[in-house]
């Protein structure tokens, strides 16, 4: 199994990427080779008190996190990353 990091790139309230990294964890789960760790900013302590988790494995990301792959949702803004 290989170990994959979904990785959220953004905190702002209503984002869209939850859809997508949602999709895309269904889609490498369904596979059955992946092994699948969220890693989402905004679920970290003090980052959006008001956020709930909706059942999602949340890792907060340091030394002690290796994964062998990663997958990155991210919105565009201007041809850009987002500020938060």
């Amino acid at each position: 199994m290989v170990r994959v990091g979904l990785i959220y790139g953004s905190t702002r309230p209503g984002r869209f990427c939850d859809r997508v990294a949602g999709w895309a964890a269904e889609e490498l789960r369904k596979d059955g080779r992946f092994e699948l760790d969220a890693i989402d900013p905004a679920a970290l302590p003090g980052v959006l008190a008001d956020r709930t988790d909706a059942g999602r494995t949340v890792v907060a990301c340091g030394t002690d996190w290796i994964g062998e792959a990663f997958v990155v949702v991210t919105p565009e803004y201007n041809h850009g990353y987002p500020a938060r």
